[in-house]
């Protein structure tokens, strides 16, 4: 039973009132930039934590419809020669290539 609002005399053993509800454990962000830029935080120190950790690194982009469609053709051409191997296997190895070559 709670305490009557007119009592002054009686100790509250319960201590103070509690909201209703879940509490909040983060605000929510106030604009649309906000929420943007806390979900890039986020995903930084997601990718740091996978780097500390000797991780892949996952990376999102856009990429053109056009280019898209020459990338997927380009990978049904290489499984027919070399064999099952996935879309991350393939970027991963067509930037090794371009990227770490020796120049």
């Amino acid at each position: 039973m709670a305490k009557q609002t007119e009592d002054t005399k009686t100790i509250d053993m319960l201590g103070e009132k509690r909201g209703r509800g879940r509490p909040r454990v983060n605000p929510a962000p106030a604009s649309d930039a906000d929420r943007r830029r806390a979900e890039a935080d986020r995903k930084a120190a997601q990718r740091a934590r996978a780097k500390e950790e000797g991780r892949a690194v996952v990376v999102s982009f856009k990429m053109a419809p056009d280019l898209a469609a020459a990338f997927d053709a380009h990978l049904v051409k290489h499984r027919e020669n070399i064999g099952p191997i996935t879309r991350d296997e393939y970027l991963d190895k067509i930037l090794r290539n371009q990227v770490m070559r020796k120049r």
